[in-house]
């Protein structure tokens, strides 16, 4: 998904545990939003990413970074939902040229 231009962005998503099939109980994972910025992307220097400045990021365009947005522990059961977000709202500036390409969840190390 490409952002062309947009002045709020507001990404979220919920994780069904119960309809998950490669996570294990008992363990900690990492959730990771796959991005890039394009070349003529702008508008993202005063962005924050869950607390995460993405200067880097944006400083090395047209390039997958793999970007922390949180972490969360699979109980015994396997079940509930584990909600996430990715979103940049603090400011009504007018910025595009970011792609998502998906989520990552990795077991934390």
């Amino acid at each position: 998904m490409e952002l062309i231009q947009v002045c709020w962005l507001e990404v979220k998503g919920i994780l069904n545990l119960e309809e998950t099939q490669h996570l294990l109980p008992n363990k900690t994972y990492e959730l990771f939003y796959i991005i890039k910025f394009e070349v003529d992307s702008f508008g993202w220097d005063d962005g924050q990413f869950h607390f995460i400045y993405l200067v880097v990021c944006i400083y090395k365009k047209n390039k997958w970074h793999k970007v922390l947005g949180g972490e969360f522990t699979v109980g015994s059961t396997m079940r509930g939902n584990v909600k996430f977000g990715m979103y940049e709202i603090e400011t009504l500036w007018w910025k595009g040229g970011m792609v998502l390409h998906g989520l990552l969840i990795e077991p934390k190390k």
